[in-house]
């Protein structure tokens, strides 16, 4: 006797079959060793265990080399740690890998900033500025480096744009800032001297 297949089961295990690829697809990136290794680098960088972290970032950027996320967590690491030749050379490469353009900025205008290269800051500041018009530590950073560099008209104009709204950037009560507003500037430029010297952080005076 000749069987005859059942057409129901022709039609449903290629759609059960096909349900199986679109489950692997969504579920498979989750538990990629890529992926595992940038979750255990960011965990390592949160509790400062540095080195830790960057030996999992470069083990993910040899995983995948042309991505450029893995370089940019490098150079938040290197930053972090003050490092900031290797966070130069660790952005470089994000960059040459097509990084996004805010967040190359934004990274580039931090470590800069660090390094008290003002000339480099104004610059990647106003390609951010350019990009994000509304990133208020990207504008208050860009103040410091106006103050710095001596363009007080410059500076003041770029704290005049800051406003109450810009949380953790402008503060009323910060001696810096309020004078720069007021046009005291050299005043201004003193007290960002004197933070340089003992804990700025980038985004306040050291008195707030």
């Amino acid at each position: 006797m000749t069987c005859t297949p059942n057409r129901r089961l022709l039609v449903t295990f290629p759609a059960l079959a096909l349900l199986a690829v679109a489950l692997v697809l969504a579920l498979g990136p989750a538990r990629t060793p890529y992926l595992d290794l940038l979750r255990q680098g960011d965990d390592h960088a949160a509790r400062t265990e540095r080195t830790a972290a960057v030996a999992a970032y470069a083990e993910a950027v040899r995983l995948r080399p042309g991505d450029p996320d893995p370089h940019l967590r490098l150079a938040r690491v290197y930053l972090d740690w003050g490092r900031t030749k290797d966070a130069l050379a660790a952005l470089s490469e994000a960059g040459r890998l097509g990084a996004e353009e805010a967040v190359w900025e934004r990274l580039s205008v931090a470590v800069h900033a660090a390094r008290a290269d003002w000339p480099a800051v104004v610059e990647h500041a106003q390609q951010l500025l350019g990009i994000v018009p509304a990133d208020g530590p990207a504008r208050h950073t860009l103040a410091r480096a106006y103050v710095e560099l001596g363009e007080w008209d410059a500076a003041r104009a770029e704290y005049e744009t800051l406003s109450p709204d810009d949380a953790g950037v402008w503060r009323p009560g910060c001696k810096c800032q309020r004078m720069a507003a007021q046009g005291q500037l050299t005043g201004a430029y003193n007290e960002v001297r004197c933070s340089r010297a003992s804990r700025w952080n980038g985004r306040g005076c050291s008195t707030c």
